[in-house]
Parts: C-alpha cells; sequence; structure tokens
C-alpha cells in the first residue's frame, strides 16, 4: 500500500464495504450480490478485487477475500466509509432481513454476522443506519431475543430522534418496539408506544405510506385489549383501523382481510353473531381478491368457508334460544295468572 497507488472510485467503493466487515472472509459472489453490480460490470468489478490483493489492501481467503482489522482502520482514516459510499451493500442487509420469515433463520447465520460487523464498525448514525438497527432488531425479536431487541430499537429511535425528532421513520421504530413490549404481554406499555407512533403518523396524514404503520398501530392497541379479554375497546380500536384501510390505502390490499376476520372473532366473543358473518363475508371477499397477489395476510380458504358456516350455526341457535326464551316466558306468564286466578277462586269459596 504505497503512496504512488492510484484508487479508483470502484477500488474505494469496495475497501468501503469491506472495512465494515474486518476479519471477515466474503466470496466475490456474494460481494457481487450485496453491492448490486450488474452482469456487464462483473469482470471489470472482479480485476478491481484483484488489484486490490496485489495491492495489500485484502487478502486472498479459501471463501474469498478478506480485510485484516488493522487495514479496516487504515481506511477508515483515509476513505471514512459513511452510509452515502456503502449505501447499496448496507441496503442490502436492510432489505434481507426486512424481509426475514421464519424458514429462513437457519439460512442467514453468516448474513448475521455481517450486520452485526457493519453496525460495530460504521460509525456515522443516519436515518439508513437506523433502519438497520431497527430491522436487525426485529429478526432479534423473531428469534425471541427480547432484550437485545429492545436495546436496539431504543438505540433507533434515538439515532433517529437526533437528527429529526419528528421523521416519519420513527412511526414505524415505536410501531416495532410496540408490537415487542405485546410479544411479552406488556399491555401498558404496548399502547403507549403505539400511540406515539400514531402521533408521529399523524403529523404525516399525506405520507400514503404510513396509513399501514397506523392500521398497525390501532391492530397492536386492539391485541392488547383483545389479550386482556376486553372485547368492546378490542373492537373501537380495530373499527378505527379498518376506517383508515378504506380511506388511504387500495381496496384489494390483502390487510382487509386481516382487519375483517378479526372484527368477526371479536363480535363471536360479545355473542353479535350477525354482525360475524357479515365481517367473515367481507375477509372472504377481500381475499378472494388477491388469491393471485402477493400477499401477507390472506388466509385460507377452507378456514373462512368453516367460519362462515359456524357463526351460521350460531344464529340458528341463537335463534332458537330465543324462541324457547319467548316461549318460556309466555308459560310462565300463564302459570302466575292461574296461581293468581286460583288464589281468587280460593278467596271467594271461603
Amino acid at each position: 500500500m504505497t503512496e504512488e497507488i492510484q484508487l479508483t472510485d470502484t477500488h474505494k467503493m469496495i475497501l468501503a464495504c469491506m472495512s465494515l466487515l474486518p476479519d471477515i472472509p466474503v466470496s466475490a459472489k456474494e460481494l457481487f450480490t450485496y453491492m448490486n453490480v450488474d452482469d456487464a460490470s462483473m469482470i471489470y468489478f472482479f480485476d478491481s478485487l484483484e488489484d486490490l490483493k496485489d495491492y495489500g489492501w485484502i487478502e486472498g481467503h479459501s471463501e474469498g477475500y478478506i480485510m485484516k482489522k488493522d487495514e479496516a482502520l487504515l481506511v477508515h482514516q483515509l476513505i471514512k466509509p459513511s452510509v452515502k459510499n456503502c449505501y447499496q451493500f448496507i441496503n442490502y442487509f436492510i432489505k434481507l432481513f426486512s424481509d426475514i420469515n421464519t424458514e429462513s433463520i437457519d439460512r442467514i447465520k453468516k448474513h448475521e454476522l455481517h450486520v452485526i460487523s457493519i453496525l460495530q464498525n460504521l460509525h456515522e448514525d443516519s436515518s439508513t443506519k437506523a433502519t438497520l438497527i431497527n430491522v436487525y432488531a426485529n429478526f432479534l425479536a423473531l428469534k425471541g431475543k427480547y432484550d437485545e431487541a429492545n436495546l436496539l430499537l431504543g438505540q433507533a429511535i434515538e439515532i433517529q430522534k437526533e437528527l429529526n425528532a419528528a421523521h416519519p421513520q420513527l412511526a414505524i421504530f415505536y410501531n416495532d418496539l410496540s408490537k415487542l413490549f405485546l410479544d411479552q404481554n406488556n399491555f401498558e406499555k404496548s399502547r403507549q408506544l403505539a400511540r406515539k407512533s400514531l402521533d408521529i403518523a399523524r403529523l404525516h396524514h399525506n405520507n400514503k405510506e404510513l396509513a399501514e404503520v397506523q392500521i398497525n398501530s390501532y391492530y397492536l392497541i386492539t391485541e392488547s385489549f383483545y389479550k386482556q379479554k376486553n372485547y368492546r375497546l378490542a373492537l373501537t380500536y380495530l373499527l378505527r383501523a379498518l376506517e383508515i384501510a378504506y380511506n388511504k390505502i387500495p381496496e384489494k390490499h390483502d390487510i382487509l382481510t386481516l382487519l375483517h376476520h378479526q372484527i368477526a372473532n371479536i363480535y363471536r366473543h360479545l355473542k353479535d353473531f350477525n354482525n360475524s358473518l357479515l365481517h367473515i363475508e367481507k375477509a372472504m371477499e377481500h381475499n378472494s381478491k388477491n388469491a393471485n397477489k402477493q400477499k401477507r395476510y390472506t388466509l385460507p380458504e377452507g378456514e373462512l368457508k368453516a367460519q362462515k358456516e359456524a357463526f351460521k350455526q350460531l344464529i340458528k341457535h341463537q335463534k332458537n334460544l330465543e324462541r324457547l326464551q319467548k316461549a318460556g316466558y309466555a308459560l310462565l306468564f300463564i302459570l302466575l295468572a292461574t296461581i293468581v286466578f286460583l288464589g281468587i277462586v280460593h278467596y271467594f269459596v271461603k
């Protein structure tokens, strides 16, 4: 690594990104993916990696390439890696951990190591870094590591508040933290954080992307009351979520299936089976609209049909009970009238 070496922009981009993964081997293929290198640039990019190996910035490894910690520190002094010049690299992990599901947890253990390293070595605070912290915290929560997730979510919130105390991203962060406390049955804290999320989302009422965040916040409040068996309050907040869903998001959005399904469930607890049936039919309607689309909230059609039939039977049973009840009242009235009549007869006979 001599002064005479002229580093190209590609060299600097690779050095900046690899300095966030000191002492961690990375394959060329992984780097191509992480840094969104297109096919046309792949040969040039590979040649740049080999250049950096020849210059002594990185070393060859059985798994690809590796940058030692000393070189990483030197890169931090000379290039000062920032979110800006590592954006595509960092954004790859944001998308990966945002889309994660339980089936893919084992598959991304190595990626998790990369994320931890990035967070330890990226010293610049930014909205992008806060977002990466947030999505990684959600991954930890999915694994049941609530204390670690809580710490990171708090860190993401503080970074974002320092940059902009009313940034719309904060609505998402508070929403995620609310869910974390709900999962731990800390209902009051969960509601408090969901309301904070709603307060920030309302400041950006023209931001359509925050409509789903508002719906989620109301849903979290609903869930907290539902778990405490306060079904009437749960219904109040869920109906607010439904109103926002119809006013602010496309009608075919699959979250409408989830909302109508849960409303039907709450009405079941309140013994209002007619409204349960109404909302389960609405859930089925929206479910069918999203049958061929990518979806998160769509429910199995067979399950919805079974619930519809169950509600029909409950309505029928309820009507039969009402008839019996009315018949019982009539019999009671006749019995009382008979007793009174016999009493009067007995009085006059005496």
